[in-house]
């Protein structure tokens, strides 16, 4: 299901190392080099370093005033203008979460793997044609 021939760079925000594993296998296999960490910290420091494609983060990871700030963090840095960002929450009302901390897109855990992906690449696709991303 891999968009292009070239790898695409995640940074994936979890605690939970179930989740933790699921995840970045399932990144991993649709092409993606993974990143991973339970620290919104580390994951900017990466996105310091290279240009990244995603991050998905479990939004609650931290408080919501800290994933906040970190996600306007991102907003401001130049090489993150294509950057995705999906939310992971347990929670079903996620529109104003996903509205107020600036997010591309976020997805009700648990979802389907194809779900995942499936968002993971339209999302992508759409945001560097210029497109906005719509929940699922």
């Amino acid at each position: 299901m891999q968009t292009d021939l070239f790898k695409k760079i995640a940074i994936l925000i979890e605690q939970n190392p179930v989740e933790t594993v699921l995840y970045s296998d399932t990144l991993a296999a649709n092409g993606f080099e993974v990143f991973v960490t339970s620290s919104p910290m580390e994951a900017f420091v990466k996105l310091r370093e290279e240009e990244v494609d995603l991050i998905l983060i479990d939004i609650a990871n931290s408080s919501q005033n800290f994933v906040d700030k970190f996600i306007k963090n991102i907003r401001k840095e130049k090489k993150c203008e294509f950057t995705t960002i999906i939310g992971l929450s347990l929670y079903s009302a996620i529109d104003e979460k996903n509205m107020y901390l600036g997010m591309d897109m976020c997805l009700t855990k648990p979802c389907s793997i194809d779900m995942l992906i499936e968002s993971v690449f339209s999302c992508i696709e759409n945001k560097r044609n210029g497109g906005e991303c719509i929940n699922c």
